[in-house]
């Protein structure tokens, strides 16, 4: 058995990384319009620090569209996020 769930925790307590419970406070604008730029047809980016809700975000966009979304995920590819990012410039 796993050390917090043995202390009587449901997830580990000293994890950075959310989980599904914790919910997105503050972020229900952010997605309804990510979700609304999706739906009219626009691809979005998301991009940030390892803990800041990114996959979190995509969890919540994913039940709008029956996961029929699909994704990326660039930190794995290094060519193409340097790609990407000399677009931006």
């Amino acid at each position: 058995m796993l050390w917090y769930k043995e202390l009587g925790y449901k997830t580990n307590p000293l994890s950075i990384k959310p989980t599904e419970d914790n919910g997105l406070i503050g972020y229900e604008k952010i997605i309804q319009r990510l979700i609304y730029q999706i739906k009219i047809g626009n691809v979005i980016f998301l991009e940030g620090d390892y803990g800041t809700g990114k996959s979190s975000i995509l969890r919540y966009i994913k039940k709008s569209f029956k996961d029929n979304i699909l994704y990326f995920n660039c930190s794995a590819n290094k060519d193409l996020r340097t790609n990407i990012m000399k677009k931006r410039s």
